[in-house]
Formats: structure tokens, sequence, C-alpha cells
């Protein structure tokens, strides 16, 4: 009888606020010595990894930056306000992706790497997007740049444009044509139903409509803890894209935790029976031993 096996491949969202220890938790990945861990990095403050790998573990971990250097122009690299530049990084990520041509981060050398196209990528690749905040929000100013507006002329229309191109992206990070293990990284926000709309005195029939809908998601949508993405549509359901999905907090004892309970105000699962993970795991080496309970490495 044939005994059909799922996917081995991890595609994970880790969902947390700021300094819980989001970053941090990769190095337990790195420091298991058999993975080569890329770190797509839309935030500053990565050097911090570093500080938690192992020092003949490192040759492991490629830090790659992908930032906007929005409000910089000219030599002197002056502090401006408001948008001003080009926005490349969420376009050069996607490159990257095609290409696996990216600069490394200054405190890695900062030399070119070349580590071909992603689709040739195999199970010993696991690739890192830090964080889907920043990415959201490079691909926000990426589209402000083609239209010609800045912030304070965004559209509402605007936000769902952006928010399809990303998703656009994850749909095809997170498809079966790839091999390689994916770990996004989120903040998160409480969404509930939408707030009432301002009366358009050019349109009042338009708002009325539009607020008895909104009246009628009051006991239909909950309130609840979403990642942060472009949005509300995309943060809420950003998640579908990943089997699995944690959320790291501080818990009642101050510890740094994954919290693997199931709640009623956030989603989250790990693709794995009853039993076989415990209901908390630590930051530190927490997302390692979930990684190999869902990839089907044995537990000690």
């Amino acid at each position: 009888m044939t005994q059909w096996m799922p996917d081995r491949r991890f595609k994970a969202l880790v969902v947390a606020a700021p300094k819980t220890g989001k970053t941090g938790s990769i190095a337990a990945l790195v420091n298991e010595g058999s993975y080569r861990v890329i770190l797509a990095a839309f935030d500053p403050g990565y050097e911090v990894l570093l500080n938690f790998v192992d020092p003949d573990k490192q040759d492991r971990l490629l830090i790659l930056p992908f930032e906007d250097r929005l409000g910089f122009q000219g030599p002197a690299s002056k502090i401006t306000v408001g948008q001003v530049g080009t926005a490349t990084a969420f376009a050069k990520f996607a490159q990257f992706l095609n290409d696996g041509k990216a600069r490394r981060a200054k405190c890695q050398g900062g030399e070119i790497v070349d580590l071909g196209p992603s689709d040739q990528w195999g199970y010993d690749t696991i690739l890192v997007v830090d964080n889907m905040t920043s990415l959201a929000d490079c691909a926000m100013a990426r589209l402000l740049g083609q239209l010609g507006l800045d912030r304070q002329r965004r559209r509402r229309k605007d936000w769902g444009l952006a928010g399809d191109e990303v998703d656009s992206v994850l749909i095809q990070m997170a498809s079966s044509f790839y091999s390689y293990h994916l770990i996004i990284l989120a903040h998160w926000k409480v969404q509930g139903p939408r707030e009432w709309e301002d009366e358009d005195k050019n349109n009042p029939d338009k708002t009325d409509y539009n607020n008895e809908i909104r009246e009628a998601e009051k006991d239909l949508v909950p309130t609840k803890q979403v990642p942060i993405s472009i949005g509300r549509k995309l943060s809420a359901n950003l998640i579908r894209h990943f089997p699995t999905v944690l959320w790291a907090e501080v818990d009642d004892r101050g510890q740094r935790v994954f919290d693997l309970a199931p709640s009623a105000v956030r989603d989250s699962g790990v693709p794995v029976r009853p039993g076989i993970l415990p209901p908390k795991l630590p930051i530190e080496t927490g997302l390692l031993t979930i990684f190999e309970a869902v990839t089907g490495k044995p537990q000690d």
C-alpha cells in the first residue's frame, strides 16, 4: 500500500510585538549547522542576530539588507522630511529571488553574493524575511513613487494596489515550485469591524450605504490580533499562505516564549499531531524545535 507523505517544506509566519525576540529566535536555526540561513532584512538592527549565532556557525548566515534610502539625497546623506529619492527595496528583493544576487550587510563584509535563482535553492536553505511590516512599507513607497504621489496624497485604493503586489509575491514564494524553507516575521495590531465613513457631501447615498454595511459587520467581524501588512484585507488574510503561524510573547513570568495554545483572539497553528509539542516553548530554541517537528526530523 502506498503511503503518501506531506511536503516537508517549512512555511511559517512568526508574529510578535517589537523587542520580543523574533529576529534572535532565528539563531537556533543557524546554530543547528545544517542549513544556509538567508536573512532578507527590511528593518535596521539586524546586526544583533550575530550576538546569538555561534562563532563557528556565522558562515551559515547571510544578512542581506533591503532598505530604501528615502529622505537621503546627495553624498552628504542629509536627513530630510517626506519622501525623497527612489524606492527600490521591494523591487530589488523580487529581483533577488529571480537571480540570487544581493549585497551582504556591512557587518558581514558588504560584498555582492550570487546565490543563484531561488527556484534552485533546496531544503538546505531557509529564507527569513524580517519583517513583513517594513516590506509592506517598501511596497507602498514603490507604488507611490510610480504614481507620483507622496504619503500625504495617498488614496484609499492605493492600499489595495500595494497590498495586491505584496500578496502576489507571497503567493509565488509560498508556491510548490520552490523547495527552500520560508519564514516571515511580522508585528501585530488589533483589528475589528471597520469604522464608519465620514459623510461624503458629494455622494451622501454612497456613504449611507457603506455605513449600513459597517453596522451589519459589527456582530459578524470579530476583533482579533492580526499581523501588520498593507491595509485591512491583506492583514486579515495573510495567514492563508502559511501552514505554520506562530505567536511570540513575554509571558506572565517575564519569559520570552512561543505560545502554541489556541486562542480566540488570534489565529495560530502548527501542522503536527496533538501532543507532539508543548503549549509553550522558549524563544531561544523554540523555533528550531517547531521546525524539526514540522519537517519530520526526529525529536530527542
